[in-house]
């Protein structure tokens, strides 16, 4: 699980600290094995998914890739650096929001590389193959937490040590 220092297409000002961020994954996976939490894209300064794959495939050419990513980026996803390259470099899986699937079903991605679309139960392949999974989407969404921290509520997504953590740190872009 990579953490992204800042995807240029979110506001800014709607990210919350990138260490506090790697916290809480921490927390979150800490008792799943299989998922390590990165931190490879702070360490080697790169900000832009082409550079991260190039360097990630140079530090591991043994490991094929999968980019996670949710619809709601699958939707510009044409308007990133190198785009195509990114396509042709590793397998995509889009995570939709009910909101979000008439459009994701219809981008300049899912209309150029249409014959290259796998059904989201196939095994993964080989890039450029894409898919979307559809599923129902997870509740515990940024926003619907501030909300409901800013209200003295408990984000029934969160565990309890994710919130100590987050008022141990005053954080998670909490009105004062």
């Amino acid at each position: 699980m990579l953490v992204s220092p800042q995807n240029p297409h979110k506001n800014k000002h709607d990210l919350e600290d990138y260490n506090l961020r790697v916290e809480q994954c921490q927390i979150l996976t800490k008792d799943k094995p299989f998922i390590r939490v990165s931190t490879f894209e702070m360490e080697k300064h790169s900000f832009k998914t082409t550079d991260t794959l190039k360097k990630l495939q140079k530090q591991y050419p043994n490991i094929e890739f999968v980019w996670l990513m949710g619809c709601e980026n699958w939707q510009n996803f044409h308007t990133w650096n190198g785009w195509e390259d990114i396509l042709k470099t590793v397998s995509i899986a889009s995570f939709y929001r009910e909101e979000a699937r008439p459009l994701c079903l219809k981008t300049p991605a899912t209309t150029k590389y249409k014959q290259f679309r796998v059904k989201a139960h196939q095994k993964i392949g080989k890039a450029p193959e894409w898919r979307i999974l559809f599923m129902t989407p997870h509740a515990g969404r940024a926003t619907n937490i501030r909300q409901d921290l800013n209200a003295g509520r408990h984000p029934q997504h969160l565990t309890d040590a994710q919130i100590e953590n987050i008022q141990k740190r005053h954080s998670f872009c909490l009105d004062t």
